[in-house]
C-alpha cells in the first residue's frame, strides 16, 4: 500500500467518480491527482491514503502530456519506469492508466488515474469509462472553480458598495448634497445594477425603484 499520510477534508461528489473509475476498471486504486509544478496531490483517493508525491518523474505528469488516456501496461518493462523508486520498491506498481483533466483554458491540471499491483490491459469498454468518467470529474472541478469566482465577485461587489454608501451615509451626516455624494451615488447605484445583472437570479427579485432625497 501507499504510506500514510494525514488525512484530507472528505469530497463525496468526486469520491463517487473515483469509486466508479476503480470499480469500472477493477483496479485496487484510483486516484483523483492535481499537479502544479512540483508536486502532485490527490484530492480523491480510493485504495491509497498518501495526500501527495513529488512530480518529477511521476506517472501522472506523463499522462498531461496528451489528450487520451495514457496506459502502462508493465512498468518493470518501460523505460520510463522501471527505475521509479515505486515500482522497484513498495508499493510496486505494475499498471498504471490516466486520462488528463484539461480545463476550457485547455491547461491540464491533473488526471483521473487507476493503478494496479500486476501488469494488465484494459478493455475498450473501460478505456471509454475511464474517460467520461474523467469529463465528469472535470464538470465537478469547472463548477467548483465558477462557484467560487461568483463568490469572490460578490464579496467585491458588497465590499465596494459599502464603502459608498459609507461615503453617501458620512455627506449626508454634513448636511447636504454635494459633487462628491452624487458619484458616490452614481456609482453605488451601477454596482447595484451589475449585482443584479451578474450575481443574482431575476426571477427571484421583486425590485421597487424609488427616488430619495439624499440630503
Amino acid at each position: 500500500m501507499f504510506p500514510k499520510a494525514h488525512k484530507v477534508m472528505d469530497e463525496a461528489e468526486l469520491d463517487e467518480l473515483v469509486s466508479a473509475a476503480s470499480r469500472l476498471c477493477q483496479t485496487p486504486v484510483a486516484l483523483l491527482s492535481l499537479v502544479d509544478r512540483d508536486r502532485q496531490y490527490f484530492k480523491s483517493r480510493i485504495g491509497a491514503e498518501m495526500v501527495e508525491t513529488p512530480r518529477k518523474g511521476s506517472f501522472c505528469s506523463e499522462a498531461i502530456r496528451g489528450d487520451g488516456v495514457f496506459e502502462v501496461r508493465d512498468a518493470r518493462r518501460d523505460p520510463r519506469f522501471r527505475e521509479h523508486p515505486m515500482v522497484t520498491g513498495a508499493p510496486h506498481i505494475r499498471f498504471y492508466a490516466g486520462v488528463p483533466l484539461v480545463t476550457r483554458e485547455r491547461a491540464a491540471i491533473g488526471t483521473l488515474c487507476i493503478i494496479d499491483w500486476k501488469p494488465r490491459t484494459l478493455r475498450g469498454a473501460q478505456v471509454d469509462a475511464l474517460r467520461v468518467l474523467g469529463r465528469q470529474m472535470m464538470g465537478v472541478l469547472e463548477q467548483r472553480r465558477e462557484a467560487k469566482a461568483r463568490r469572490l465577485a460578490q464579496q467585491a461587489l458588497k465590499h465596494d458598495l459599502r464603502d459608498h454608501l459609507q461615503a453617501i451615509t458620512r455627506g449626508a451626516a454634513r448636511g447636504g448634497p454635494s459633487a462628491d455624494l452624487l458619484l458616490h451615488a452614481e456609482e453605488a447605484s451601477q454596482l447595484l445594477d451589475d449585482a443584479i445583472d451578474t450575481l443574482a437570479a431575476p426571477a427571484a427579485l421583486e425590485l421597487r425603484r424609488a427616488p430619495m432625497d439624499l440630503a
